[in-house]
């Protein structure tokens, strides 16, 4: 069932110029992400600048609508 262990196969530690790739790209594209959302915060700025209140009357009562006019009814013999 288990006919290799884990750790019979140990990976190589990275060498220097993998870690050094790998960390020029990570700075790369943290650098990018934060060039391309500089922009955006003075946009959002601009749109929290407006504090237009706008005030409402309250409703008003409605009247009561009109009783349904009374029905006759004849009862014929």
């Amino acid at each position: 069932m288990f006919e290799t262990l884990i750790e019979s196969n140990k990976k190589k530690p990275k060498s220097l110029a993998q870690s050094l790739v790998s960390l020029a790209i990570h700075v790369g594209l943290i650098f990018g992400a934060v060039q391309v959302t500089k922009g955006v915060a003075s946009q959002v700025r601009e749109i929290t600048v407006d504090t237009t209140l706008v005030f409402l009357r309250p409703p008003e009562n409605p009247t009561p609508p009109d009783p349904p006019p009374e029905q006759v009814v004849e009862r014929m013999v």
